[in-house]
């Protein structure tokens, strides 16, 4: 459903609501997601935060029951949580249990904010080319366990309702688990339309570039993300094509990060990229750019894309990517055919550095093509779906 549909009337009372998430803050996109939600739904609601970290929850009314497991291994962290917050909630009494994503047993909603198998089909060898056999092999039998436990919790009886954030997510799971697509809606991931503004340029701008000691005549391409899935690697490649080209690179996100940080310095692009790790206050970065770039491999939507357009950037991201079903082509933003063809990013990326005017255009589109999109019209549509499971229509 879009913003501009139609929903139902508010519940006329309050729900008693499990939200369930491996960690919760607003540093990452799923993550994000389940913060804003959580935040929001307490407003009308009795909601219950079951997870393994939680930070930068605004709202005090939130309960949260601490799952208590080890940061690493992920595989083991993921398993652990996976039973213990299974049996946390049991015989609560509940009326929604929502899940994100695969992480327990026995909710009545899950967001499938991605799709394992569909992942793993398209890339398999990227582990590999990227981490070395070793990590390969690790992350192979991490992938297999979260599609085992995907297969397990979209098919089973018990998920009334499965929400795919996009689209594509939708077709990946109706391929690859034999869901009915029919039975599958669709709830875009939201931004914060007031943080993500065009406004806060002349704040941020300035100050985050002499605080980086970025030149005031370089073009700031921003990428935010996970760096091998979300393509830096091509990035950078881009980057070096563009050699003569005055631009900077901010890079935020986690991965592999020492070895993208020796590819800067192969590339000659030690002095024009800034690796700032992950940040809570992601939008003073976005203030600070003239651009964003997000050639994903995979990205079932692409939360970073959206707040990018809502703070007036012009984007550049792969076309396959979930948030892309949200922009036209060179009216919006600029869509890669292929993610991983450096020679097509560096050209998308100089022209947007070679026309100003270029840029505001397809900045200021973006913004009101968004403008629909803040995290209301996600509760709201995510109160429909709980309201089909209490009326037993799922």
């Amino acid at each position: 459903m879009t913003p501009n549909e139609p929903s139902n009337p508010k519940p006329s009372k309050p729900m008693r609501i499990a939200c369930v998430i491996h960690d919760c803050n607003r540093e990452g996109g799923q993550e994000r997601c389940a913060a804003e939600l959580v935040d929001r739904l307490s407003l009308a609601h009795e909601v219950h935060l079951y997870a393994a970290t939680a930070r930068g929850l605004s709202a005090d009314r939130v309960v949260f029951h601490s799952i208590r497991v080890p940061r690493r291994p992920i595989l083991v962290k993921n398993i652990l949580f996976f039973a213990q917050a299974s049996m946390a909630i049991r015989r609560q009494g509940f009326q929604v249990v929502h899940a994100q994503g695969a992480s327990m047993w026995g909710q009545h909603v899950t967001t499938a904010h991605f799709c394992e198998a569909a992942w793993l089909a398209r890339h398999r060898d990227l582990a590999e080319a990227s981490e070395g056999p070793g990590r390969a092999v690790y992350h192979a039998i991490n992938s297999r366990v979260s599609i085992l436990l995907e297969n397990l919790i979209y098919r089973r009886r018990g998920t009334q309702v499965v929400i795919a954030v996009s689209k594509a997510t939708r077709e990946d799971l109706a391929e690859h688990y034999g869901l009915d697509p029919a039975r599958i809606p669709v709830i875009y991931d939201g931004v914060d339309l007031e943080t993500f503004h065009p406004n806060q340029r002349p704040r941020w701008r300035g100050a985050i570039r002499k605080q980086l000691r970025i030149a005031d005549d370089a073009c700031v391409v921003l990428f935010v993300g996970a760096f091998e899935r979300k393509g830096l690697g091509y990035v950078l490649k881009a980057l070096r094509i563009l050699q003569d080209t005055p631009v900077h690179l901010l890079v935020l996100g986690s991965g592999q990060g020492s070895a993208l940080r020796q590819l800067a310095q192969r590339l000659g692009l030690g002095d024009r990229t800034t690796f700032l790790g992950r940040q809570a206050d992601v939008h003073r970065y976005f203030a600070a750019a003239d651009l964003f770039v997000l050639p994903a491999l995979y990205e079932p939507f692409g939360m970073a894309v959206l707040e990018a357009m809502a703070s007036g950037l012009p984007v550049v991201t792969s076309r396959t990517a979930g948030v892309a079903e949200l922009i036209t082509d060179r009216e919006d933003g600029l869509l890669l055919d292929d993610p991983t063809d450096a020679t097509a990013i560096a050209t998308a990326v100089h022209l947007l550095v070679d026309s100003p005017e270029l840029r505001e255009h397809l900045g200021r589109t973006a913004r009101e093509k968004v403008s629909g999109y803040s995290w209301d019209y996600v509760v709201r549509e995510t109160l429909n779906v709980y309201r089909t499971v209490m009326d037993g229509r799922a």
